[in-house]
């Protein structure tokens, strides 16, 4: 098992949830606060990421002339 690749986790993590969605549907709604905080663990990570994504960008790009045909 210690072979088995990200992408088959995460198609073998979904298939569970479903799973356990539809045969369970009590336990689901039981787990919904972890869905919440989890959800809102990736939205507070978003906004520093794209921030950060783009000085680097910017920053790396050299020419500042040339950004404006980029489209700053």
């Amino acid at each position: 098992m210690q072979n088995i690749k990200l992408t088959r986790y995460i198609l073998i993590s979904l298939v569970l949830g479903i799973i356990v969605g539809v045969a369970f549907p009590a336990f689901a709604v039981k787990l919904s606060p972890l869905a919440m905080m989890f959800l809102n663990m990736v939205k507070m990570i978003i906004a520093p990421l794209l921030f950060a994504t783009l000085v680097i960008g910017i920053a790396g790009h050299g020419d500042i002339k040339s950004l404006g045909k980029i489209g700053f």
